[in-house]
């Protein structure tokens, strides 16, 4: 039995069943559709930490299992940063980081999706907007963006209510959006191209909610590429209160035979 260190109310929302306790208006989007929808519904009354979480026990990119990473948390940190991934391998998106301001010679949809979901997200405007950024078509935007994947981390209210709750709301509708392959000639400065590759071709919610893992952290203002060192990480964050017998920081996207690798919580 692993007791807690920390009391937390857990909020299980759960997409495909409009009569749960918590649910979303829509089961699209991934993840990003679930955390915005909590941050929709509980912005008056935010409690001081929060730990976003997928709900698996352990999963490929999370061998640690859950307790132990809620029980373990130097809540300390999370205070100090605003925004805390859970995760502190760097593989995938650390290593690979996606870049804004230009187009690898391979199609890259994400760095694509990324400068659109920035345009939609940061408008000049908006009282956050940082027009000292370099300029990328037309948009003030980070040349770069990289955090450990997998869109599961601890923030606190202070950096959930930097920005007012119009903000939040303006995220959740662009999931919501049925067809939204008509933003692309306005974010991306061409129409929807059908010879393209298929997840390169239109925006859809899916694949937004896969670029809302690369941005999270950008959205609580921590800086556009933010990937701390792994074995500092595992101390400052878990306080090396967590053993496992290898960490999920390998070179491949999947940690092939995690199943196998036991943990233990000091």
């Amino acid at each position: 039995m692993i007791c807690l260190l920390h009391s937390w109310k857990v909020y299980q929302y759960v997409a495909d069943d409009p009569a749960a306790t918590y649910t979303t208006p829509k089961n699209q989007g991934r993840e990003a559709m679930a955390y915005l929808t909590f941050i929709i519904d509980h912005y008056y009354k935010l409690p001081g930490f929060m730990v976003f979480m997928h709900g698996d026990y352990r999963a490929w990119h999370q061998i640690e299992p859950a307790p132990y990473i809620l029980s373990a948390l130097n809540l300390s940190v999370v205070q100090e940063r605003g925004y805390a991934n859970l995760r502190c391998g760097k593989n995938l998106y650390c290593e690979h980081q996606h870049h804004t301001d230009h187009i690898p010679p391979t199609f890259d949809f994400q760095s694509l999706y990324i400068r659109g979901l920035h345009r939609y997200a940061f408008r000049p405007e908006d009282p956050w907007y940082d027009a000292t950024l370099p300029e990328v078509e037309g948009q003030r935007i980070p040349p770069s963006f990289a955090s450990p994947c997998c869109a599961q981390f601890a923030v606190t209210r202070t950096a959930v209510l930097s920005k007012p709750l119009e903000f939040w709301v303006r995220l959740r509708e662009l999931l919501l959006m049925p067809d939204l392959s008509v933003f692309t000639q306005d974010w991306f400065g061409h129409p929807p191209d059908n010879t393209l590759p298929w997840h390169f071709a239109a925006v859809d919610s899916w694949h937004l909610g896969v670029v809302f893992e690369v941005m999270w952290h950008y959205m609580f203002g921590r800086p556009a590429v933010d990937c701390p060192d792994t074995d500092v990480c595992h101390q400052v964050m878990y306080g090396g209160r967590i053993h496992c017998d290898d960490w999920a920081d390998v070179s491949t996207p999947y940690a092939i035979g995690w199943q196998n690798l036991t943990c233990s919580l000091d």
